[in-house]
């Protein structure tokens, strides 16, 4: 491991942590697998986090304008966040029963296993679930008073759901 050490890009100004993540990423490799290229594991490290900012970025950006929408009563952070949550979680039980579902499109030939798996498997199993969480956390919330916060609640729900599925 310490021949490979001068070959590591030095630490970034505020960014000292990266560097050593990328030091102990090297010494779990050549633990494990031996002389392959050091560099592999910091690069695909810093890909991992880029995608996931990638694929978080339109939901925040949806959240804070969905948010800043309500111009009359703001909904309360708290109860905006267990909804982000519980439509993240409802993706658990849309898994299950997706999978449980599949099992009934064994048997059709055409293009009716893609209906079934659009409209059926997809569309209907997770907007059923989203529903749910709108329902059992939010419809009976006394701060569920206007038009506009079931199209807040539903947009963080909703939104909860895609950031894990993306």
């Amino acid at each position: 491991y310490e021949h490979y050490r001068h070959d590591l890009p030095g630490p970034r100004m505020g960014q000292p942590q990266g560097h050593e993540l990328c030091l102990q990423l090297l010494r779990l490799r050549t633990l494990v697998f031996g002389p392959l290229t050091h560099h592999a594991f910091c690069i695909f490290g810093a890909m991992i986090l880029t995608l996931v900012a990638l694929a978080l970025a339109p939901v925040v950006v949806i959240l804070f304008y969905i948010y800043f929408r309500d111009k009359y009563e703001k909904e309360p952070i708290g109860l905006l966040i267990k909804g982000f949550l519980l439509g993240a979680f409802t993706v658990v039980p849309v898994l299950f029963l997706g999978s449980f579902l599949k099992g009934f499109g064994i048997g059709m030939f055409g293009e009716i296993p893609a209906g079934y798996n659009a409209f059926i498997i997809a569309s209907f199993n997770e907007e059923l679930f989203k529903y749910l969480a709108v329902l059992l956390l939010i419809w009976r919330s006394p701060h569920f008073n206007e038009k506009f916060d079931g199209i807040v609640y539903a947009v963080f729900v909703s939104l909860g759901f895609a950031a894990v599925e993306n």
